[in-house]
């Protein structure tokens, strides 16, 4: 299917889509919406219009319709919420603007990513804007280091405004005792988001990239999810590492078991001896905060204490839930509840909703073509369990560039040569 799409037009699509990421911290100046948000709705539009001139092919090598599937059911689950189980708390307009955002999520994910996708210019533009805001994040963490100052990479000039508040004020603690830049990014999450994507672009297509220039930028990279201390974003980095390699490990299993011994055995002395640590330093700082992010975790905000959120809802609602959107008319006014994706699911389509996504999960994990694309539909599964990017944009990003790459390497050719990248840079 042809769909008169230039080299040039792809490559200011791969342009655009990057920097859409550091783009969702600002507001578009409409409520809900931020600056990203706005050029995936653009270019939805736009595909909407091609494939309404072109038609729409859809197959195992072409769309993947079970995102825009799964958003048709969350609205029927809705509609029968508000027509068959009305209550004061459902309103249909706030189903609309919340499904919209599930809407957006699904098109761009199987049709503009399907029309604008080009693997080189996506990572070309991953790469120079990742390392532009991983230097800027080495800046950062030296500032603070060195004079104790706190650079904040979201700013506020004319019509560029954050998206919230927050971001206006520069806190890069995040509510831990020490310093976690975040470059360009509204939190370092963010930024390890972005990065992963970058990694694995330059994992999948290393055409053009020499053996020297490969590994710089991958431990360039590596190197900046470590000073962001995103913790999920060094535990799939880790996993990326495991998967990707896994045939240079399996050939030199030994030494990697001993490897892992060690580093298992050095864990083990700082567990138990985290009293020792001068809490004063950076060093003390970090690995006294880590250690209480494991401890707390079914307590943490993001995991364990999100599920205290359902404690509003009634027994019923529990089965097909409030509607999409209609949280905010349940939870009390000043409620500090979060609510990650199995939480908003759960709360919006109920447990009937949450199985049918369990599903949906499932059917990806088990279509992926290789491990780097095992990897993103794990990446998303692992954030929509801590976090909640299930239909924002960086649950576009993982999903858009896993059913982008399982098309891609659908084709034998193709496959063929990411087989022969593995085995060249291992």
């Amino acid at each position: 299917m042809n769909y008169v799409i230039s080299k040039k037009g792809k490559e200011i699509f791969a342009f655009f889509f990057a920097l859409s990421f550091i783009l969702n911290s600002y507001s578009s100046g409409i409520d809900g919406i931020s600056l990203g948000a706005v050029i995936h709705i653009i270019y939805a539009i736009v595909s909407i219009v091609l494939i309404s001139k072109y038609g729409l092919k859809i197959g195992k090598n072409a769309v993947q319709i079970s995102p825009i599937l799964l958003a048709i059911i969350f609205t029927v689950i809705s509609m029968i919420d508000i027509v068959f189980l009305p209550s004061s708390e459902t309103s249909l307009l706030n189903s609309f603007k919340e499904l919209g955002k599930v809407y957006l999520w699904g098109i761009s994910i199987c049709i503009v990513n399907y029309i604008f996708f080009d693997l080189k210019s996506l990572r070309k533009w991953f790469v120079i804007i990742g390392g532009i805001s991983t230097l800027f994040l080495f800046i950062q963490f030296l500032m603070w280091l060195i004079g104790g100052s706190e650079i904040n990479g979201i700013i506020s000039l004319g019509l560029l405004q954050p998206y919230h508040i927050d971001y206006s004020i520069g806190s890069g603690s995040f509510y831990t005792s020490f310093y976690r830049p975040s470059s360009f990014f509204s939190e370092p999450a963010f930024y390890a988001n972005f990065i992963l994507s970058a990694i694995v672009l330059v994992l999948v297509n290393s055409n053009g990239i020499n053996k020297k220039q490969y590994i710089f930028i991958i431990s360039f990279f590596s190197l900046g999810i470590l000073v962001s201390s995103s913790t999920a974003g060094i535990v799939l980095l880790f996993i990326l590492f495991c998967l990707y390699y896994k045939n240079y490990i399996l050939k030199n299993l030994y030494s990697f078991l001993i490897g892992l011994l060690v580093f298992t055995s050095i864990l083990g002395v700082v567990y138990f001896n985290l009293e020792s640590f001068d809490e004063s330093t950076y060093l003390g700082k970090s690995i006294v905060t880590i250690n209480r992010k494991f401890e707390v975790m079914d307590h943490s905000r993001r995991f364990g204490r999100s599920y205290d959120a359902l404690d509003y809802l009634k027994e019923e609602q529990k089965i097909f839930g409030v509607g999409m959107g209609n949280e905010i008319n349940i939870l009390p006014p000043n409620s500090d509840s979060y609510m990650n994706t199995v939480t908003m699911i759960i709360f919006s389509v109920g447990v009937v909703g949450l199985g049918v996504f369990m599903i949906f999960i499932t059917g990806l994990l088990l279509s992926a073509k290789n491990y780097v694309i095992l990897f993103l539909f794990i990446s998303y599964l692992a954030k929509c369990v801590n976090g909640s990017i299930g239909f924002s944009l960086y649950g576009i990003l993982f999903l858009g560039l896993a059913i982008f790459l399982n098309c891609y390497y659908s084709k034998e050719n193709n496959y063929n040569k990411f087989i022969k990248s593995i085995n060249y840079n291992n």
